[in-house]
């Protein structure tokens, strides 16, 4: 027999087996039951424990679809996250800072940034910044993202962020225009850059300059390979 994923059900089918998982908080058990019709109506039978053949079956079926193009930006992918790489460009940020106000000054200004490479998760984003601006390699070494929201280790604090739902090629611009599209409220942890100043006057720096200088990137000790593998 054949299995098919598919958004509509095909016009002639019956229900013929269900699949009910049972769980507690350590573990999730997937239970078979046939559908049984007799003049009563329709039931489940008796359960039987999924086998692996069947979730083989399954798999294969999940991964049977028409080959689709990459974009040049995406980095690398799987069902659960996907990781691009954006050129420096000059992108609008909103601040709303309590603890720093001197970087409200810069509010909803057009400024300067590095180089990118974003990778999202079905459980958040993290974010970094890089030296070259080219598409980076699993090799390249990697910055730490000069921003606030952003902790230590480059997951960001969503907070009000309105983040996508989708984990694909065509959903990339979303995610970054939900990381500009929301305000930098807050420092999380280390200084994230190597400029001398603070963070506004980091800002004031690349703004006087129109581009951010690459030497003012705080090294990561990880590569885009080790953060896509995490």
């Amino acid at each position: 027999m054949n299995i098919h994923l598919a958004h509509d059900a095909p016009e002639a089918a019956k229900l013929a087996s269900a699949i009910l998982l049972y769980a507690n908080q350590e573990n999730m058990i997937a239970v078979q039951h046939d559908v049984v019709t007799d003049r009563s109506g329709s039931r489940l039978g008796a359960g039987r424990f999924v086998t692996a053949e069947l979730a083989k079956t399954l798999v294969e079926a999940l991964d049977h679809a028409p080959l689709s193009f990459i974009p040049e930006h995406v980095v690398a992918m799987s069902r659960e996250a996907i990781a691009w790489y954006e050129p420096a460009q000059p992108r609008q940020m909103l601040f709303a800072c309590h603890s720093d106000p001197a970087v409200n000054a810069f509010d909803k200004q057009i400024i300067a940034q590095p180089a990118l490479l974003f990778v999202a998760r079905r459980n958040g984003l993290s974010v970094y910044a890089l030296r070259s601006d080219e598409r980076p390699s699993k090799d390249t070494p990697l910055s730490m993202a000069p921003f606030y929201n952003v902790y230590d280790d480059g997951r960001v604090c969503t907070g009000s962020m309105k983040v996508p739902g989708k984990l694909d090629p065509a959903s990339t611009d979303q995610w970054s225009r939900a990381f500009f599209g929301s305000n930098f409220t807050h420092a999380t942890g280390l200084k994230h850059w190597a400029h001398t100043g603070t963070y506004a006057e980091l800002l004031r720096s690349v703004v006087e300059r129109g581009a951010f200088d690459p030497s003012w990137l705080k090294k990561d000790r990880r590569t885009v390979g080790q953060v896509c593998s995490n």
